[in-house]
């Protein structure tokens, strides 16, 4: 099934992906994080595993990507998404495909006057619907109720109730205040346009700003694009594409010390704390709260925080050659490279009575992913009389490769300076790491049609992983396919 770009367009997210819920039968879009500019994932029929990955097979302009670049795109670059839900169809891309395959195809250039085109956005979002918590006196009496004596006194729930006292007695909704706020996004890109018989571009540059519900939640994305198609030589075409991203998300976390940390920390703690404690008290200092580390709300201001850090770059040439009619030549190549920073910092934080919460922390890791393929790719189409023959086969090879590097401190000076030398040199650690694979494929499609009302195709894989000891690095798979089409 096949969705235009022009119908993603319609429903403005910092995550186009968004976009696709309800547009495709069996496909569920679920998001994999919380917050402004968490990712998503496709999920098709249902899940397959409880313990493994259920996430589909991206193919974007031909190219394997991760899911990574593809929550990353822009909407307005996208000229269709196809989705292969069965068996068959996507058998040709191998055992990664078992949990469904989406295709993605950019704009490309137009022949033409050069037309510069902006496209824009402003909006907000919010909860859809919040839980509605207990007021405080309400939980006092249900809490007597349930443990069969009078823990709360009927002055106690009264002061709850009539906010005479607010900091001792408070009726505090630590989800509404966390979560029942409204967060701006926008989008905005700029498109330029053109071309003659030879050569067609289309440049594109996009920046989105989306915050969250939350303080201290928000994403800004910076997206870039170039796509050129070039007639060489009759029959010959050269097609460039190239694109960019640079990419942060922010988080709250909670203060150093506690058990929880994160964005999900908020909003596990705030459902399950009832309101019966002040976050702020009288002399401006932080409450208690229910474990004597003071309340959500409270963990807000904690200089505490969770950064994530993107640079996605993304080639993709593609030579084409049509010697004959009905038959296409095309060798393509991809070079994918993604540098990601995560930096975690935990502060210390003092609330009422002198009682410290830390020490403070930080986690600094660096990742380098860099990914490299190849393919060649014959595809032959003929139709003769009622007959529909097709006949594609092909060699792939992919290579990835990623090196990581971290580090961590505790017990810094200020939450002014969260870098790694500022910490403490007590209790350091360093961390290192990576990994490499390869993987290398022959394969071949055979699909015929009579009338279209007879339906053949099969599908032949030979492939071979890295993954594997070497006696066993390759393996055959075969498939078919045949089919009636009783309306004809």
């Amino acid at each position: 099934q096949e969705v235009k770009g022009d119908e993603l367009t319609a429903v403005k997210d910092a995550n186009f992906m968004n976009s696709l819920s309800g547009k495709v039968a069996g496909v569920q879009i679920n998001s994999g994080a919380t917050g402004a500019g968490g990712a998503t994932r496709v999920v098709m029929r249902g899940m397959k595993s409880l313990t493994k990955d259920n996430n589909a097979l991206y193919v974007i302009d031909g190219v394997v990507s991760d899911d990574g670049q593809f929550n990353n795109m822009d909407f307005n670059d996208i000229e269709s998404i196809s989705i292969l839900k069965d068996a068959s169809s996507a058998a040709i891309y191998g055992s990664r495909a078992a949990n469904g395959v989406v295709l993605v195809k950019t704009k490309g250039g137009q022949k033409g006057k050069v037309t510069v085109s902006y496209n824009g956005y402003v909006g907000f979002n919010q909860a859809t619907e919040l839980p509605e918590m207990c007021d405080s006196w309400e939980y006092a009496e249900l809490y007597n109720k349930a443990m069969g004596k009078e823990v709360y006194s009927a002055e106690e729930i009264q002061k709850y109730k009539d906010g005479s006292d607010p900091y001792n007695y408070p009726n505090e909704h630590y989800l509404d205040k966390l979560l029942g706020n409204k967060g701006l996004q926008t989008g905005h890109e700029l498109t330029v346009n053109g071309g003659n018989d030879k050569t067609q571009y289309m440049v594109s540059f996009g920046y989105v700003k989306q915050n969250g519900l939350m303080e201290h939640n928000h994403y800004d994305r910076y997206n870039g694009r170039v796509n050129l198609t070039t007639e060489l030589a009759k029959n010959l075409t050269l097609t460039t594409r190239l694109g960019g991203v640079v990419s942060k998300r922010s988080e709250p976390s909670t203060p150093g010390g506690m058990d929880s940390a994160g964005f999900k920390a908020f909003s596990s703690n705030a459902l399950r704390f009832p309101g019966l404690w002040a976050t702020k008290l009288e002399d401006g200092s932080y409450g208690l709260g229910p474990k004597v580390l003071g309340t959500p709300l409270a963990w807000l201001d904690s200089g505490s925080f969770y950064d994530e850090n993107f640079d996605k770059f993304r080639s993709n040439v593609e030579l084409a050659f049509t010697p004959v009619k009905g038959l296409t030549l095309k060798a393509i190549g991809g070079y994918n490279y993604t540098g990601q920073q995560i930096r975690h910092y935990r502060s210390a934080m003092e609330i009422t009575g002198g009682k410290k919460l830390g020490p403070s922390s930080l986690s600094d890791t660096m990742y380098k992913t860099v990914y490299k393929t190849f393919q060649a790719l014959a595809d032959y189409n003929v139709k003769f009389s009622k007959n529909d023959l097709s006949v594609l086969v092909g060699y792939t090879w992919e290579d990835e490769s990623q090196r990581t590097v971290g580090g961590s401190r505790l017990n810094f000076p200020s939450d002014e300076v969260p870098y790694l030398n500022a910490g403490g040199a007590d209790g350091q650690t360093n961390s290192g790491g990576g990994y490499d694979w390869a993987i290398m494929s022959v394969f071949g499609r055979l699909t015929y049609n009579y009338d279209q009302r007879y339906l053949f195709e099969t599908t032949m894989r030979y492939d071979g992983s890295s993954r594997f000891p070497t006696d066993n690095k390759f393996g055959f798979f075969p498939s078919v396919a045949v089919g009636w089409r009783l309306s004809e």
